[in-house]
Order: structure tokens, then sequence, then C-alpha cells
């Protein structure tokens, strides 16, 4: 086997290797900026939801109900 042809395989399989771990190292960056995203979210939402439950000006609100205005869900 000539020592040209067994370098340009070594080097067919080493760019193989470097491609195959930067589409991991990228999908691993996605995935952990859209989980970043996602608990960013989650806090905003249980952050509100317990700022309203010790919010003690809507308690008359939540304890004698309140009329829901056109559009609310």
């Amino acid at each position: 086997m000539d020592i040209a042809k067994f370098f340009k395989k070594i080097l067919n399989w080493l760019i193989i290797i470097l491609i195959v771990i930067l589409i991991g190292y990228i999908g691993y960056r996605v995935y952990d900026a859209a989980v970043e995203n996602a608990a960013k979210r989650v806090r905003a939402e249980v952050s509100k939801g317990i700022a309203d439950t010790i919010n003690p000006f809507k308690w008359p609100g939540k304890i004698f109900g309140r009329k829901k205005k056109e559009g609310e869900a």
C-alpha cells in the first residue's frame, strides 16, 4: 500500500470524526440554549404567580371573585 494513500485515508477519517464531533457540539449548544430559554420563561411565570399570590391588594378579588372583562381567559 502506498504511503500517500494511507495518509489520505487517515486524513479522510479524521475529517469525518471532526465533523461528527462538531455536529454533536452544535447540537449540545442548541439544546442547552433551548433549555435555558424554557427555564427562564418558567421562572418568569412562577415569579409572576408568586407575586400575584403574595400581593394582598389582589386578595379581595381572589376571595370574592371578580367579573372577567371581555377578552380575558
